[in-house]
C-alpha cells in the first residue's frame, strides 16, 4: 500500500476538525460509529486516558508539523513501551492505519468544509479514484468521474474517506468545468446498494450486524465533517460534545481519578496532569459533578463520592514546605457535603462550578488546627470557600460556603495565590 500523498498537505481547516475533537476510550473500533468521529479521537483498544492523550499528540504532530510515516511509527513505538500497550494486529499494520485514517479523514473534513463555502461559485462536485491504491475497489473505480451537485445527499454517504486505504478524493467543478467534459448537468441519480454485515467477531463486545453500502467498508458510509454544521469562516467552532462522548469522557476522567488514589500524591499528580491539561476533560469533569450534585441533592446517592479535582504539583510543593502531607492527589467529595453546603448557604449554582473552583481558585491557605485546605474563590460579587480535608486516606471537600469578609482568613498561611 502506498504512503498518504493525497492529503498530505496540512491546511488550516484540517487542523481546526482534528483539534476540536474529544479523546475517547475505547475497548473496540465499534465504540465510535461513523459521524462520531467527527466529535471523538480514539485508537481502538485504547482505554487509558493517558495513552490516548500520547496517541493523539503523535497524530497532530502528523497534521500540524508534517510528520511523515517513520516518524509517527517511532513516536508510536515509544508509546506502546511507554504505557505497556497490548494493542491487537502487528506493529506496521496498526500504525499504518492509525496513520492514515486520521490523516486523510481529518483531510476529507477539512474539504467537505471548504466545498461548503465555496459551492456557489464551484456547485458541481466529482468523484475521483486513485490510481495510486494497489488493490482497487470495483465499485468506487465505478463512481470515478461521476458528478453531482454539492448539496446532492449522495454526498453524505459516498464522500471519501470510503474504506480502510481508501484513496479516493472529490474535486469542485463549474459549469464550464462541465461544458468542458461534456456535460450539461449532473449524472444519474445514484442507486446504492445497501447491505447488512456482520462485524466486529473477534471484538471485546462481541459481533454486531450493521449496515453500509456495497463498496463501502463497514463504519465508513458517511461524510466526515459533515456533522459539525457550525463551522465558521475562520476554521471550525468545537461542537456541543455529544452526550454519550461526553459521559464517555465524564467516566474516563473518574476512572483515573479513582485509580490514581493508589498512588502517592506526587506519583497521581503526574498520572492525572494530562485530564486538567485537556478542556474538554474538564468540561467533562464539570458536567459529570454537575449531575452527581443535583441527583445528591435529591438525595437519591446517598453514600456515594465523587473525584472533583486534584492537589496539583505547584501546591504539593508548598505544602510540603511546611511539613503538609496528603496520602494522595485527588479530591473527592460526598453526598452528604453536598447537602450540607446547601444547608448552610452556598447556592447551588456556585456549588456547581466547584471543580472549576478547585483548579484556578484566588487563593489556597492552610487551617492547621483542623489539618484542612481552604480554597478560596471569586463567585459574582462574593467570595466562596471550599475546605478540603487531608488527613484521611483521600483528600475530600468538608464544606462550600460563601464569604462576606477575608479577614478571619488573613492570619492563616498563604500557600498559593493572593488575598489581595
Amino acid at each position: 500500500m502506498a504512503t498518504v500523498a493525497y492529503g498530505s498537505l496540512p491546511f488550516k481547516q484540517q487542523i481546526a476538525f482534528f483539534r476540536q475533537k474529544t479523546n475517547v476510550l475505547t475497548d473496540s473500533w465499534l465504540d465510535l460509529w461513523e459521524a462520531e468521529h467527527d466529535n471523538g479521537f480514539m485508537a481502538a483498544g485504547a482505554n487509558r486516558i493517558e495513552l490516548v492523550a500520547d496517541l493523539r499528540d503523535a497524530v497532530r504532530a502528523t497534521q500540524e508539523d508534517g510528520e511523515t510515516l517513520a516518524q509517527f511509527r517511532a513516536r508510536f513505538d515509544s508509546i506502546v513501551a511507554k504505557h505497556g500497550w497490548d494493542y491487537n494486529g502487528g506493529r506496521n499494520w496498526r500504525s499504518r492505519v492509525i496513520y492514515e485514517t486520521n490523516l486523510r479523514q481529518s483531510y476529507n473534513a477539512g474539504r467537505w468544509h471548504q466545498e461548503q463555502q465555496l459551492k456557489k461559485l464551484r456547485p458541481w462536485k466529482q468523484y475521483k479514484h486513485s490510481d495510486a491504491v494497489e488493490h482497487p475497489r470495483p465499485v468506487h473505480k465505478s463512481w470515478d468521474g461521476k458528478i453531482w451537485h454539492v448539496d446532492d445527499p449522495v454526498w453524505l454517504t459516498i464522500h471519501p474517506q470510503n474504506g480502510w486505504g481508501c484513496q479516493c478524493y472529490t474535486q469542485l467543478l463549474n459549469d464550464r468545468d462541465l461544458k468542458k467534459l461534456g456535460k450539461t448537468g449532473p449524472d444519474e441519480p445514484l442507486q446504492l446498494q445497501w447491505v447488512d454485515v456482520m462485524v466486529g467477531q473477534r471484538s471485546p463486545g462481541g459481533p454486531r450486524l450493521v449496515r453500509t453500502v456495497e463498496g463501502i467498508d463497514p463504519g465508513f458510509a458517511y461524510a466526515p465533517g459533515s456533522s459539525l454544521d457550525t463551522w465558521p469562516k475562520g476554521g471550525p467552532k468545537a461542537p456541543r460534545t455529544p452526550p454519550a462522548l461526553q459521559r464517555t469522557l465524564a467516566e474516563s476522567a473518574q476512572d483515573a481519578l479513582r485509580k490514581s488514589t493508589r498512588l502517592p500524591a506526587a506519583a497521581a499528580e503526574s498520572a492525572l496532569r494530562e485530564i486538567f491539561d485537556l478542556r474538554r476533560a474538564q468540561d467533562a469533569l464539570q458536567a459529570g459533578y454537575a449531575e452527581f450534585q443535583a441527583y445528591a441533592a435529591g438525595g437519591s446517592w446517598q453514600g456515594a463520592r465523587y473525584m472533583v479535582g486534584m492537589l496539583d504539583g505547584a501546591l504539593q510543593q508548598a505544602m510540603a514546605t511546611r511539613g503538609i502531607t496528603a496520602a494522595t492527589a485527588a479530591i473527592a467529595i460526598r453526598d452528604a457535603e453536598v447537602l450540607q453546603s446547601l444547608a448552610s448557604g452556598a447556592s447551588a449554582a456556585a456549588l456547581s462550578e466547584l471543580p472549576a473552583y478547585l483548579r484556578s481558585p484566588l487563593a489556597v491557605l492552610w487551617d492547621a488546627s483542623r489539618a484542612e485546605l481552604l480554597y478560596v474563590a471569586t463567585e459574582g460579587k462574593r467570595l466562596l470557600l471550599a475546605r478540603v480535608g487531608v488527613t484521611g486516606a483521600v483528600p475530600e471537600v468538608r464544606g462550600v460556603s460563601m464569604l462576606d469578609d477575608l479577614r478571619p482568613l488573613e492570619q492563616l498561611p498563604l500557600l498559593r495565590g493572593s488575598l489581595e
